[in-house]
């Protein structure tokens, strides 16, 4: 039987006051986008492996007043996957109710003054940035989609816990089973105070 993966785990409100204090625009937004889209590296920066990346910027962003989208093809099965974030408060809406506008706001300002912007940055150098600022963790940038993915079933980046069903379509996952066998774990954690 193959034994479970344990992920270093990251607070919501730690991560957030990390990436808010980095003060280099670009690399600040690099992070935050793979945070806020449960990206995988390659699906927002160039991967050295495959010639069917597709640059992430401005295009891939849709903005109303209440939602920012994005959009993003899944690296490994090449499907159009769209990842919603709230910019404000709406208790309208059954998920993203919690104001995310440190994501939200951030990127759209960002990618909004360049349209034409595109990330043109290999996955090894995405890692050596998340390395800079998360020296603990290496280089290991793909922990910011797990902990997207655990923020997200627990409820911390959207004020109610999320189904895995959900967590499936935002992280670009074909079935439940990985992010079940990854994240179920979660949201017991926050009801007893017993470590797994």
């Amino acid at each position: 039987m193959k034994s479970k993966k344990e992920f270093p785990k990251k607070d919501y409100q730690e991560l957030k006051e990390n990436l808010e204090k980095i003060t280099d625009t670009r690399d600040r937004i690099l992070l935050k986008t793979i945070y806020a889209g449960c990206a995988r590296v390659g699906e927002v920066s160039r991967n050295r492996y495959h010639n069917t990346w597709q640059s992430f910027g401005f295009e891939k962003l849709k903005i109303s007043p209440g939602l920012l989208l994005l959009n993003l093809k899944t690296e490994k099965t090449h499907l159009d996957r769209r990842v919603p974030l709230s910019r404000i408060d709406n208790p309208n809406q059954v998920y993203f109710k919690k104001n995310e506008a440190w994501l939200t706001e951030d990127l759209i300002n960002f990618y909004s003054i360049d349209k034409k912007f595109v990330w043109n940055i290999s996955t090894r150098r995405t890692q050596q940035i998340f390395g800079k600022y998360f020296p603990e963790h290496k280089s290991h940038v793909h922990l910011l989609r797990h902990w997207r993915a655990t923020h997200l079933r627990q409820g911390a980046a959207t004020g109610v816990p999320l189904p895995m069903d959900i967590i499936k379509k935002i992280g670009g996952w074909t079935s439940t089973k990985v992010p079940e066998q990854l994240y179920e774990h979660s949201i017991i954690e926050d009801y007893i105070d017993v470590d797994f």
